[in-house]
């Protein structure tokens, strides 16, 4: 062939795509964008599976920093930060057939198909003998890294080559999303620092430090810290016709855990009918002591209404369905 997708600097990355594609027939694998220097790369980019960005039905077709998700996005500031030309890596993944709409959208992978990539992989390795370095993002990737070592073939090319793998965080909106700002730049820095301390290890110069920095603080910013307190007791001499967005202005000015406790606040005082109560340490005691991290279940709140209004010498027939209307 000699279409875009098959000139020299990806011609055996892609020529293995079509291979893949011919022995699940039906099956859709994206190609490496053009971009990259499948064929000199030192460095193997290795992610979970293609999402929809990539092989979806509005999906460019390509493995690529370019797509339209957070994911490639994120991942092409790594790369940025980390000074890390698209001469030098190539990217792929632990289980290379797009498989989200045929799971609605869901993108977990069971363990058959991670045992699946571990054969593609081993093969992509081949194939590009000068890959030296695997940065494997998430857990699906590394697991599927960890079940390639248990192979002969793979632990040949280890002794051959020396080849190192390091494992990082996956780089999507679902990896990051859930982290506190100074938690998601902590992550960040991590994945630039695998890079750099892979190209240091194979003679690629990477960005210097003080520049890598700023681009790891401009990717995953720190917001300063809203006086949430202050900015509530002075929304007491705001003028009525202008309360409204003085509000809207403080929750958009507040971290994502601020909102969520100042939430949980609010539905302590309005459904459980108590005092704020100070955040715990132990969340044992409080079941919103870790609301910023993760999902109040359910269940909590119904055990701290019944707790909490079993306390009071006022309190209302739980067993009455409008007791808390």
């Amino acid at each position: 062939m000699s279409d875009r997708f098959h000139v020299p600097r990806v011609q055996a990355v892609n020529d293995f795509v079509d291979e893949l594609r011919a022995e699940r027939p039906g099956t859709t694998v994206p190609y490496v964008d053009p971009i990259y220097d499948a064929s000199g790369a030192a460095i193997l980019s290795l992610l979970s599976d293609p999402g929809p960005m990539a092989s979806g039905r509005a999906g460019s077709g390509v493995l690529s920093v370019r797509n339209d998700d957070e994911s490639a996005r994120r991942l092409g500031r790594a790369f940025d930060a980390a000074g890390l030309t698209f001469d030098d890596v190539c990217p792929w993944n632990g289980f290379p057939w797009y498989q989200h709409e045929d799971k609605g959208g869901d993108n977990s992978l069971s363990a058959a198909q991670r045992e699946e990539g571990v054969d593609p992989l081993i093969r992509l390795l081949e194939l590009h003998p000068r890959i030296r370095w695997v940065v494997a993002h998430g857990g699906n990737a590394s697991d599927v890294v960890r079940r390639a070592r248990k192979r002969p073939a793979f632990q040949q090319l280890v002794e051959a080559r020396d080849l190192r793998v390091v494992e990082v965080r996956h780089t999507s909106a679902r990896a990051f999303g859930s982290l506190n700002p100074e938690r998601r730049q902590a992550e960040f820095r991590r994945i630039v620092d695998a890079y750099v301390n892979a190209m240091v290890a194979l003679g690629i110069t990477p960005r210097p430090e003080p520049e890598r920095e700023q681009l790891i603080q401009a990717s995953e910013p720190i917001r300063a810290r809203v006086d949430v307190e202050a900015r509530l007791d002075a929304l007491r001499e705001v003028e009525a016709g202008e309360l409204d967005a003085e509000i809207r202005a403080l929750v958009k000015a507040m971290a994502p855990r601020e909102r969520t406790q100042l939430l949980a606040q609010l539905i302590r005082e309005r459904v459980v009918g108590v005092d704020p109560i100070v955040e715990s340490e132990d969340p044992d005691r409080d079941p919103f002591a870790a609301a910023g991290r993760e999902e109040v279940e359910a269940d909590d709140l119904s055990a701290l209404r019944w707790r909490r209004a079993s306390e009071r010498s006022d309190a209302p027939n739980l067993m009455d369905p409008h007791a808390l209307d």
